[in-house]
C-alpha cells in the first residue's frame, strides 16, 4: 500500500510536468515546478528511502510498528499534491503587460550606490558576526557547535551578509541582463559579486544559505539572458549533488584527521544516509506520521491565527517586543518532538528547534484533513497568480529582481510552510526598501 502511494504521488506530481515537456511548454524556474519537484523529494522520495530501508530519525516512529500512520502520512501528502495541481491550473486570470515607458529602469548611479551600500552593510555585519563569535578561526574550529544551534539570536547580523549581499549581486545581475550589450567587463564584474557575496555562506558551512542564492541567479539568467534548458541544467544539479554529498561527508571526520578515501568510506559505512541526505535532507513522511499520531491523540488544532500573526509581526525584533511568541518552527519541534529529542540527547529544555513541519505537518497541525486540502489548493492559486503576472511582465527590472529573489522561498516551501512565509515577508521588506533607493535620483 505504502509503494503504491508514493508511485501515485510521483504521478500526480510529475504527469503534468511530462505533458508539459512534451507540448514544449515546460519553464524550469516556474515557481510551480521548482514546489512540485520539491515536494516530491520531501515526500516521494524521502518516503520511500524512510519506508524501504527502515531507516529513520531517532525521534520518528518506527515504519513497521506504526504502519497506519505512515499510510495516512502518504495519503495526506497524496491529498496536498492533488489539489496543489488543482488550484494552480484551475485559476484562470489574464492580466495586461505593463506600458515598456513604465519599467522605469535603473540609472548607474542607483546601481552602483545601492550595490555600495549593501555589500558594505553585509561585510560589516560578517565581521562583527566572526568577532561575536570568537574571530574567524574560532568560529571555523568549533563550526559544528555553531551549526548545531550556536548561532541562535543572531539573524540580525546573518540577515545582511546573506540576503542584503544576494540583492546586492541579484541586481547587478538584472542590469546587466537589462543593457542591449554587456560587455565582458561588467560580466566579469558581476560574476565577482556573486562570488564575494557567497564567501561568508561558504565559511558557515549552511548548504542551504549557498544553494538558493544561485537559485536565484540561475532564475535572472534564464529569463534576463538565455533560457536554461533541461539538459543543460540537469548535469548542474548532479555535480552540485555530488559536491555537497562530499561536503556532508568530510565534516562528519573528526578534527586532526586527514582526509582520504578509507576515511570516507568510515563514515558512510556508519551513516549511510549521508549518500542520499542532500536529495532527502528533511523527513516529510516521518514527521507528518508523527504530527497525524499526536493530533489524534490530542485534538488540539492551531488553527493557524498563531502563524498569521507571527508573519505579520516577524520584522518586530525581540528588543522592543520583550514578550514575542516563539516561532511556529520551534513551538512545532517542542510540541510534536520536545520529549522524544530530550530522551534521546539525555538533557531537557523548555523549547527546541531544528525539525521541518513540512507544509502537510503544518497544514495537518491547523486545520487537520481539512487543512491538507485546503492550504495546497490556496497556495496552487497564489503560485499561479504570481508566475501569470511575472510572465506578462518580465521585461521589467523590478519585476524580474522581485521573482528571482523570491523564487527559492516559493520553491522551499514543501519543507516548512511557516518557516519561508516569514522568510517571504522579510524579504518583500527588503526588495521594498531596494526598489525605493532604485528609483531615488542621487545627485
Amino acid at each position: 500500500m505504502e509503494y503504491f502511494l508514493i508511485l501515485l504521488i510521483f504521478l500526480v506530481g510529475l504527469g503534468p510536468l511530462l505533458f508539459e515537456i512534451k507540448s514544449n511548454t515546460f519553464e524550469l524556474f516556474n515557481i510551480k515546478n521548482s514546489f512540485i519537484i520539491y515536494y516530491i523529494l520531501q515526500f516521494g522520495v524521502s518516503g520511500f528511502i524512510s519506508i524501504s530501508t527502515n531507516n529513520v530519525s531517532q525521534i520518528s516512529l518506527d515504519p513497521i510498528l506504526y504502519k497506519d500512520y505512515y499510510v495516512k502520512a502518504l495519503i495526506a501528502a497524496l491529498l496536498g499534491l492533488f489539489f496543489f495541481q488543482l488550484g494552480y491550473f484551475f485559476t484562470r486570470l489574464k492580466y495586461s503587460s505593463q506600458s515598456p515607458q513604465k519599467y522605469n529602469r535603473w540609472s548607474s548611479v542607483n546601481k552602483n550606490v545601492t550595490i555600495a551600500l549593501y555589500f558594505l552593510i553585509g561585510l560589516c555585519a560578517f565581521v562583527k558576526f566572526l568577532t561575536s563569535n570568537g574571530g574567524l578561526s574560532a568560529f571555523i574550529e568549533q563550526v559544528e557547535t555553531f551549526r548545531a544551534g550556536g548561532i541562535s539570536g543572531q539573524g540580525y547580523l546573518i540577515l545582511p551578509f546573506t540576503q542584503l549581499l544576494t540583492i546586492a549581486s541579484s541586481i547587478s545581475l538584472v542590469f546587466l541582463a537589462g543593457l542591449s550589450r554587456s560587455s565582458e567587463s561588467n560580466l566579469k564584474k558581476s560574476i565577482f559579486l556573486i562570488l564575494l557575496a557567497s564567501l561568508p555562506s561558504i565559511i558557515l558551512g549552511f548548504r542551504s544559505l549557498l544553494i538558493l542564492p544561485f537559485l536565484t541567479y540561475f532564475t535572472i539568467y534564464n529569463f534576463g539572458f538565455k533560457k536554461i534548458s533541461i539538459k543543460k541544467f540537469i548535469p548542474i544539479c548532479f555535480i552540485v549533488v555530488i559536491v555537497f554529498t562530499f561536503y556532508g561527508i568530510y565534516r562528519e571526520i573528526p578534527k586532526g584527521i586527514s582526509f582520504d578515501i578509507k576515511q570516507a568510506y568510515s563514515v558512510i559505512e556508519s551513516n549511510p544516509e549521508l549518500l542520499y541526505s542532500v536529495v532527502s535532507r528533511s523527513k516529510g513522511i516521518e514527521v507528518v506520521a508523527t504530527v497525524i499520531k499526536k493530533m489524534e491523540e490530542t485534538q488540539l488544532y492551531d488553527y493557524g491565527y498563531k502563524g498569521l500573526i507571527e508573519s505579520i509581526t516577524i520584522l518586530v525584533p525581540h528588543f522592543l517586543w520583550e514578550g514575542k511568541p516563539e516561532t511556529g518552527t520551534v513551538r512545532f519541534t517542542t510540541y510534536f518532538f520536545g520529549s522524544d529529542l530530550a530522551f534521546v540527547r539525555g538533557f531537557d529544555q523548555d523549547s527546541w528547534g531544528g525539525v521541518s513541519p513540512t507544509i502537510i505537518g503544518d497544514a495537518f497541525w491547523n486545520f487537520g484533513w481539512f487543512g491538507v486540502c485546503l492550504i495546497p489548493l490556496v497556495l496552487g492559486c497564489i503560485y499561479k497568480i504570481i508566475y501569470a503576472w511575472f510572465i506578462k511582465n518580465k521585461g521589467n527590472q523590478k519585476v524580474l529582481l522581485t521573482y528571482a529573489l523570491l523564487y527559492p522561498l516559493f520553491s522551499m516551501i514543501p519543507e516548512s510552510l511557516q518557516g519561508y512565509s516569514n522568510s517571504i515577508v522579510i524579504n518583500i521588506f527588503l526588495i521594498t526598501i531596494t526598489l525605493f533607493l532604485l528609483k531615488l535620483k542621487f545627485k
